[in-house]
């Protein structure tokens, strides 16, 4: 097992243990946003691979919005936090940029390259089946392990989040098992089109995005909108981007030929403090709205659960204010 910070779980379970418990509803949260087309259904049936999801939902109802909200506080502390330059004032036209992109900016220094080289794996474009699946799937397979491997070193925002679940007994599994857990639910593919091919996982919808039958569903990440806005600038503002602080940004662009409905993702943030923070409100608060803070702003994380499973995303997603 990773190394934890001992006075850091102490503390949570002081809180657990104390008299500092709230109500699930206790700072009011409630979901002002009408179902968008990222959505999904929540599933009802378990496979024998899903079989460890029963001890979670048994253990969720113990944790309360307090108590996330000092979780998350402790992954975001534990994050390394990116110097990103965005674009001041953006050019109009086609030619409007949200990054700034010039040497002096340097952006592709805080670009994680384990996490870029994992764009190669994969097909925009719903329907198709991903080069994962069959094609390049041992290449895949060991590029996701030496990803994995590389977010889970050190006393950062996974082994946090590790210490954390098993403290409060969401999750009891050794800190090997739990990087299979999260191969699984970021990394195992599924379906998008109704059946037709193997073209989706959680890791490609909500970092990489898709185009699903002309709409651009997904792609909620900082390192993908850089990387696609460099030639041959496949990625352009279509209204100026409005920033939330120092945390998070809504833009609304065109991908290739399709224009995305107003979109929200982090600003700073590495590949593992995301998988972290989706993953502590996906094994939480599914399918609801999950109220976190960083850097004492209280914001909310949307997570849901893929049709008929109860480990895969679907989608997942920061709310704004």
């Amino acid at each position: 097992m990773a190394p934890m910070k001992n006075l850091t779980v102490s503390l949570l379970l002081f809180f657990w243990a104390g008299c500092l418990h709230m109500p699930n509803n206790a700072h009011g949260v409630n979901s002002q946003e009408e179902k968008s087309d990222e959505e999904v259904a929540v599933g009802d049936h378990s496979t024998d691979e899903e079989l460890d999801t029963i001890q979670e939902r048994m253990m969720r109802k113990r944790i309360t919005v307090y108590e996330i909200e000092t979780i998350s506080s402790e992954i975001w502390k534990a994050a390394t936090v990116l110097e990103v330059k965005y674009a001041r004032k953006p050019n109009e036209g086609d030619k409007r940029m949200l990054f700034d992109h010039s040497p002096k900016a340097n952006n592709d220094k805080a670009v994680d390259p384990l996490f870029k080289n994992l764009f190669q794996f994969y097909e925009k474009t719903t329907g198709y089946e991903d080069p994962c699946v069959k094609s390049k799937r041992r290449d895949c397979d060991a590029a996701q392990d030496v990803f994995l491997n590389h977010i889970f070193n050190g006393d950062g925002p996974i082994s946090i989040l590790h210490g954390y679940l098993n403290a409060f007994k969401i999750y009891l599994g050794e800190y090997d098992a739990f990087k299979r857990r999260l191969k699984t639910i970021w990394f195992k593919p599924y379906s998008r089109s109704g059946g037709v091919t193997l073209d989706t996982s959680a890791f490609e919808h909500v970092f990489l995005g898709e185009r699903d039958y002309g709409k651009v569903v997904g792609l909620h990440n900082w390192m993908r909108m850089y990387d696609e806005e460099n030639p041959p600038n496949n990625f352009k503002l279509t209204k100026a981007p409005y920033f939330h602080q120092n945390i998070g940004a809504t833009v609304q662009f065109q991908w290739h030929d399709s224009i995305a409905k107003p979109t929200q993702f982090f600003t700073r943030t590495s590949p593992a403090t995301e998988i972290a923070l989706y993953t502590l409100c996906f094994m939480t608060q599914p399918d609801n709205e999950c109220q976190i803070k960083l850097d004492n702003t209280l914001l909310h994380l949307k997570t849901y659960t893929w049709k008929n499973t109860t480990d895969l995303i679907g989608s997942a997603y920061p709310v704004f204010p």
